[in-house]
């Protein structure tokens, strides 16, 4: 079974991204415009974790017959969204911003699968 370990380190690294935590996402970046911000930070054994806040667009298509264009976070409450796909998409897109920016608090993110919880503003 896992334990979260919460140590003196966890607890600095916690305060520093409150106050840190936020940054915007990289111009080079195709499907996404605006911010995001580390929310919360989990620390294991062998691995952590960080959940997101997203603050900005998506480019997307609902279909292949409409061009693309830019989503906000109403898309979620749309029917025939899936909101997997949407935050799978998000976080694929984020990634290079979210792992350059937790190794700045000595986040040591792996995979994108450390990226737990996206919320979407």
């Amino acid at each position: 079974m896992r334990y979260v370990i919460n140590d003196v380190e966890t607890k600095s690294i916690k305060r520093a991204i409150k106050k840190f935590g936020s940054a915007d996402i990289s111009k080079f970046n195709t499907n996404l415009k605006g911010s995001f911000t580390i929310t919360h930070f989990r620390k294991y054994d062998h691995h952590h974790e960080v959940d997101i806040e997203f603050r900005g667009e998506l480019l997307g298509t609902a279909n292949r017959i409409i061009n693309k264009k830019w989503y906000s976070s109403e898309v979620y409450n749309e029917d025939g969204y899936s909101k997997v796909k949407i935050n799978r998409l998000i976080k694929s897109s984020i990634w290079d911003d979210v792992k350059t920016r937790c190794s700045y608090f000595g986040i040591n993110i792996k995979w994108r699968e450390n990226v737990k919880k996206i919320k979407w503003i």
